[in-house]
This record gives structure tokens, C-alpha cells and sequence, in this order.
């Protein structure tokens, strides 16, 4: 009997977008002298500067734009642009154009947008040295290396991609360690009369932009997350000491028994006195 195992043959699949329709236009570098300015003009094609070194000004829309090492502009079509670098630290960059049906597609994928012509990204990234490849591949002037000029184009697309999904994880791990931080000083300090300013000093953030976070992560507001965490251990010591209310409220951080029974109220749906005969019943019919 022959006890052979056959091993099927395994192949992956790629899930493949549909065609971009994408194709580099021109590309070009140039370290620039200090006076270096482009006056107010329009193009008629998307059109990409990243910055290798230098700083300056980049006005779109009527709206200006600080430009540093690893900034990326985009000049849209048809829309009214200047830029300039500092005298004091003039401009190393490389540019890239590119035409094609879905350019505004491949632009929102990269975070850009007509109210946002500007990403900083790792300025450690070989943006440059794939335009640099680019200008190489256009001047052999070999048809055949249209594919490898797409390519190349597609993966500085990639670079920049790449760059921006990884500085939003990152700013979004730090803010949930400042959630996380928060939510440690609200436990250890809920037996205390704190406040969302205390809170909010302790993670040394503005107010206002901390709130924002800390709703947005945990979909609660800070003041609402201290009730709550005072309410839940109301719960545990209602359900496992004899302790009257008013020393319970006092116990997790309320000085007024009326107000700590109708918050219980509004958020158990019961009064604490009630909620302790419901946990009562519960345990003596179990």
C-alpha cells in the first residue's frame, strides 16, 4: 500500500488594487542659492518637492506653510503657488510630477488635501535617492525602463505612506500612555476631592486638548470616568461591608451623602440603599 502523503502545492494571492492610472511626468533636484524664490504661478500637473536639507515658506490656497528637513509639498493643478527658502538656510531638494486619472486618489492615501498641502515625514527616508533613480532611468532613454520608472514612483509613494501610518501610531501610543497614566491617578486618587484641572496638571497637558484624548480613547469624558470609578467602588463596599451610606460616600470621595445617592441613582438606576437589598436578595437565593 502506498502511504505517500501528497504535499498540495501552496500560492498566495495578493489582493491587487485597480490600475492607478499613474505615470511620471518629470523629476528633478537642486540645491539652492539663498535668494532662491518661485513668484505666485500655476501648474497644470501634481507636482511633489521633498526636502533634504534647507527651510522656508510655502503658500497655497492662501494658506503658508513652515518647510524643514523630510516637509513634502504638493502643488495641485490649477492652484496658485509660491514658495522661497531662507537666506539663512537655503533649500536641498528633489521634486517629482506625475499625472493620471487617479492622482487625487493616490493623494488623500498620502493624507494630502487641498487644505493640507504639507507632511513632515522621517527625513531619514531614500524619497531622494528613488528620484535620483528616476532621473537616471529617464536619461538612458530606454523605453524599457518605463516599468522600472513606474516603480520607482510607486515606491516613493510607499516610502511616504509608510512614514506617516508609523508617526500616527506613534502619536497614538503616546496619547494612550497619557490616557493610561491619567486613569492610574484617577484609582489611586478617587477617594480624594480632585478635579479634571488636577488630573489634567498630573499628565501636564492643556486641559482642553487632554479632555479631547481621553474621550476619544476610553469615549468618556475625565469627570465622567471619576464618577464612575467612585460609584464602582460605592458598588464593592455596598455589597461587601456594612458601612452606612454616608460613611461610603465619604469613603469614595463625596462630601455631600444627597448628591453621592442621586449620582449613584442616576448611574446604578438604583439608590445605594436599594442597590444593597438587590445584592442581599441575590446572595440568599443563591
Amino acid at each position: 500500500m502506498d502511504n505517500t502523503v501528497e504535499i498540495m502545492k501552496l500560492e498566495e494571492f495578493n489582493t491587487c488594487f485597480n490600475n492607478k492610472g499613474i505615470d511620471l511626468k518629470y523629476c528633478g533636484t537642486e540645491i539652492c542659492n539663498p535668494s532662491f524664490s518661485m513668484e505666485p504661478h500655476i501648474r497644470h500637473e501634481y507636482l511633489v518637492h521633498y526636502i533634504i536639507s534647507g527651510s522656508g515658506t510655502y503658500i497655497a490656497n492662501n494658506k503658508s506653510y513652515e518647510l524643514k528637513p523630510g516637509s513634502i509639498f504638493i502643488i495641485y493643478p490649477d492652484t496658485l503657488v509660491s514658495y522661497k527658502t531662507n537666506s539663512w538656510d537655503p533649500f536641498h531638494f528633489s521634486w517629482f510630477s506625475f499625472i493620471g486619472e487617479h492622482s487625487d486618489e493616490i493623494c488623500n492615501e498620502l493624507g494630502f488635501n487641498k487644505d493640507n498641502c504639507v507632511q513632515h515625514i522621517n527625513s531619514n527616508l531614500a524619497i531622494h535617492e528613488e528620484i535620483e533613480k528616476c532621473i537616471k532611468l529617464i536619461n538612458e532613454n530606454n523605453k524599457a525602463n518605463r516599468y522600472s520608472i513606474t516603480s520607482s514612483l510607486f515606491e516613493i509613494f510607499s516610502l511616504i505612506n509608510k512614514s506617516i501610518n508609523e508617526d500616527r501610531r506613534i502619536a497614538h501610543n503616546i496619547q494612550e500612555e497619557h490616557v493610561e497614566k491619567a486613569v492610574s491617578y484617577i484609582k489611586m486618587h478617587y477617594m480624594l476631592p480632585i478635579t479634571v484641572e488636577d488630573v489634567t496638571n498630573f499628565i501636564s497637558l492643556d486641559r482642553t486638548y487632554f479632555s479631547k484624548i481621553f474621550r476619544q480613547c476610553k469615549q468618556i469624558t475625565i469627570r465622567d470616568y471619576i464618577l464612575k470609578t467612585r460609584i464602582d467602588q460605592a458598588k464593592t463596599l455596598l455589597e461587601r461591608t456594612s458601612y452606612s451610606s454616608k460613611e461610603i460616600a465619604s469613603f469614595v470621595g463625596f462630601n455631600d451623602k444627597c448628591y453621592f445617592s442621586r449620582i449613584f441613582k442616576k448611574m446604578v438606576g438604583l439608590t445605594p440603599q436599594e442597590y444593597r437589598e438587590d445584592c442581599y436578595v441575590k446572595e440568599t437565593n443563591q
